[in-house]
């Protein structure tokens, strides 16, 4: 799968005319899965960043990039997502890890409805000391994490 093809379903979302938001959003979360299975993780992170970027503008995208960590064989090992997030995108459940996930540190509204779907081989940080994702820290720690393999620390 062609990170080009995916970029174009993200305009999807984003443009008044042509398919609309539903059918891009679609696409793109159909594409980023199968990237994801693939072992393709630099693809799919490149442009599941297009899709935070478009969730929350204010978030700082070098620092998006800078918290991302590749096994040799090119799969997401880590990503520290302390960044200014304000939301995820739904396309976010997508995300596929072999060791940590961490988003303490944001001010996260809500969490979307695929946040539970997230595949975490070492944990998921929510809260680490003192610092946590913000508003939709309620809410995150009601949910069930059935693919996360360490701790959900909260």
């Amino acid at each position: 799968m062609s990170a080009g093809f995916l970029r174009e379903a993200v305009r999807e979302m984003e443009s008044p005319e042509g398919t609309g938001p539903e059918l891009g959003q679609l696409r793109a979360w159909k594409a980023l899965l199968s990237m994801w299975q693939a072992g393709e993780h630099r693809q799919a992170a490149e442009v599941l960043i297009l899709c935070i970027m478009r969730s929350s503008p204010g978030a700082d995208e070098a620092k998006i990039r800078k918290g991302l960590r590749f096994n040799g064989d090119g799969t997401l090992q880590h990503w520290f997502l302390e960044c200014g997030l304000t939301a995820l995108p739904e396309e976010f459940g997508t995300v596929r890890t072999t060791g940590s996930l961490d988003l303490n540190g944001n001010q996260l509204a809500s969490l979307p409805e695929s946040f539970g779907a997230l595949t975490v081989g070492g944990h998921l940080v929510l809260e680490m000391s003192g610092w946590d994702i913000g508003p939709a820290h309620a809410e995150a720690s009601r949910l069930h994490y059935p693919n996360v393999r360490g701790e959900v620390r909260m």
